[in-house]
C-alpha cells in the first residue's frame, strides 16, 4: 500500500491557504512516500543476517549524519534479489510520482541508530553528482514510545507508517530530520538515486 503526504498541502491546510498554480505542475514534487509492507518481516530478518554472513562491512562514516554507524551492503550473489526488488519499487515509484531523470541507486548503506541519536534538520543535497531521490527501508520493528521517526516541515504530522518492511523515497531537497532514538536500536538501509542536473 502506497501513502503519499503532502507538505505544501498539509501547510495550506493548517494556515488555510488556498494555492492557485498552472495545472501542469507536478503536485508531487513535494511528496513523501510510504510504500508499506513491501518487506516482509521474515525478509527484514534475513538482511540483518547478512552482517554475521560478512556481507555487510567497510564500515563508513559520515560527519553530516552525526556519528551513526553505516555499513555498505555488498551487492553479490546473496544480495543480488535484494538489490533487483528495491530498484524495481523505487523506479515505480518515480515514475508513478516525481518523474525525475535518475540512474537507479548502485549502493546501499545499511545503518543503525542507538539510544540518544538523531538526525537534525539537513536535506540530502551534495556537491557531487545530483542526488534527485532519498530512501530508507526500515528493518527493524518500530517499538511503542521507541523515537526515530522521520520528520519534515512544514504542516508534516508524525505518522506510525514508519514500519518495519516499508519503504520510504521523497525528493532530496527536502529538509528532514529524524527524532531521538529513546530505546532500543533502529536499523535500515538507505540509498539515494542519482541524475543529471534539475535544470
Amino acid at each position: 500500500k502506497i501513502i503519499a503526504n503532502g507538505i505544501l498541502k498539509g501547510f495550506l491546510m493548517q494556515h488555510r491557504l488556498r494555492l492557485i498554480e498552472p495545472t501542469n505542475i507536478n503536485d508531487y514534487l513535494i511528496y513523501i512516500i510510504f510504500n508499506k509492507g513491501v518487506f516482509v518481516p521474515e525478509e527484514c530478518e534475513k538482511i540483518l543476517n547478512l552482517k554475521s554472513q560478512g556481507l555487510i562491512g567497510d564500515e563508513t562514516r559520515d560527519l553530516f549524519l552525526w556519528g551513526n554507524r553505516q555499513e555498505r551492503l555488498s551487492f553479490c550473489l546473496e544480495t543480488e534479489g535484494l538489490f533487483t526488488k528495491l530498484h524495481y519499487l523505487i523506479e515505480e515509484v518515480n515514475r508513478h510520482f516525481f518523474r525525475f531523470e535518475i540512474e537507479l541507486p548502485t549502493q546501499l548503506r545499511y545503518v543503525e541508530y542507538q539510544k540518544g541519536q538523531s538526525i537534525d534538520w539537513h536535506a540530502d543535497l551534495n556537491m557531487g553528482p545530483t542526488r534527485k531521490l532519498t530512501s530508507f527501508l526500515f528493518l527493524s520493528p518500530l517499538e511503542p514510545s521507541m523515537g526515530g521517526l522521520f520528520h519534515w516541515s512544514p504542516g508534516f504530522k508524525d505518522t506510525d507508517y514508519q514500519h518495519q518492511g516499508t519503504l520510504l523515497t521523497f525528493p532530496s531537497y527536502l529538509p528532514y530530520r529524524m527524532r531521538p532514538i529513546k530505546k532500543e536500536v533502529r536499523k535500515m538501509l538507505m540509498m539515494w538515486s542519482h541524475g543529471p542536473c534539475f535544470v
